[in-house]
């Protein structure tokens, strides 16, 4: 959907916006409590998380809303979802898998993008989920145009390129 020619938008005739509208909030919590108040997602949270997604699809090249909900639920049911909220505010959600180590979801809400909310979660997940463990994460290749800086991100925060993959349709 995300990202596609526009020959391929009208063949497939299946549109999402790049931008919708979102509500600030005020007075954030401050960084450093951050890193206290990940938690695993219930199934309770599941609409606030999809609702969340729309605030973050800038990080993700082909987001197919059905296929995420049910990809959610499956991963809420085997305790493989994280989610960390400012109040009612979800500002950090991630999904991974611990059979491949792999972090299959990892989005911040833009307000919060500069508070490390992605090492909060990435150190939550090396020290109390994959201790000792090698864990991936996909994103961008180098120089692509629809990377808004999430790959300087991981590399900053220790992750090394690998080889080149086509997944989730990009």
């Amino acid at each position: 959907m995300y990202k596609q020619t526009p020959l391929e938008y009208r063949q497939n005739e299946v549109f999402y916006p790049l931008q919708l509208a979102f509500t600030l909030k005020e007075n954030p919590t401050a960084p450093d409590m951050i890193a206290q108040e990940i938690s695993y997602a219930a199934p309770s949270d599941i609409s606030d998380w999809m609702n969340f997604i729309t605030l973050v699809i800038d990080g993700f090249t082909c987001l197919d809303e059905s296929s995420h909900l049910e990809q959610l639920r499956q991963s809420i049911q085997r305790r493989q979802a994280l989610i960390l909220r400012d109040g009612s505010t979800i500002i950090g959600a991630a999904a991974f898998s611990y059979q491949t180590g792999s972090i299959d979801f990892l989005a911040v809400h833009p307000q919060y993008r500069r508070y490390g909310v992605a090492e909060a979660f990435l150190g939550f997940m090396r020290h109390n989920l994959f201790a000792g463990r090698e864990i991936s994460i996909t994103t961008f290749r180098e120089g692509d145009k629809a990377d808004t800086g999430q790959r300087a991100e991981y590399k900053r925060l220790g992750f090394a390129g690998a080889e080149l993959l086509t997944e989730f349709g990009y």
